[in-house]
C-alpha cells in the first residue's frame, strides 16, 4: 500500500498498532475522498473527525482528539491512512 509504505516512518509502532486495530474493527467511516483529500469519522469510544489533505508531495492531517492536539499525530490519522490506501485515495496526480 502506497501511503502506508511512505508514511509509516512518521508514526511510532504503538500508534500504528492502535490505528490498525481501529481500522480492522471497522471503526473508520470515510465520508468523502479523492486523490487530494479524505474526511472520515472514527467511532472508537470517543468519536473523532479526521481530515487529511495532500498538497503535492506533502500530506497534512487534522484530528479532533486531544492526543493530536498535544502531539500532532495520532492513531486515528493512521487508521484513516489505512482506509484511504485501500480506496486509492490521496495519491495526488499519479
Amino acid at each position: 500500500m502506497y501511503l502506508e509504505k511512505h508514511l509509516s516512518s512518521n508514526f511510532d509502532a504503538r500508534t500504528r498498532e492502535l490505528g490498525s486495530l481501529i481500522y480492522e474493527l471497522g471503526q473508520v467511516k470515510l465520508s468523502s475522498g479523492n486523490q487530494w483529500e479524505v474526511s472520515a469519522e472514527i467511532q472508537d469510544g470517543h468519536p473523532s473527525h479526521v481530515d487529511i489533505i495532500r498538497e503535492d508531495d506533502k500530506v497534512r492531517a487534522y484530528c479532533e482528539c486531544s492526543y493530536w492536539e498535544a502531539k500532532g499525530i495520532c492513531k486515528h490519522i493512521w487508521a484513516v491512512i489505512l482506509a484511504a490506501d485501500r480506496k486509492s485515495y490521496l495519491l495526488g496526480a499519479v
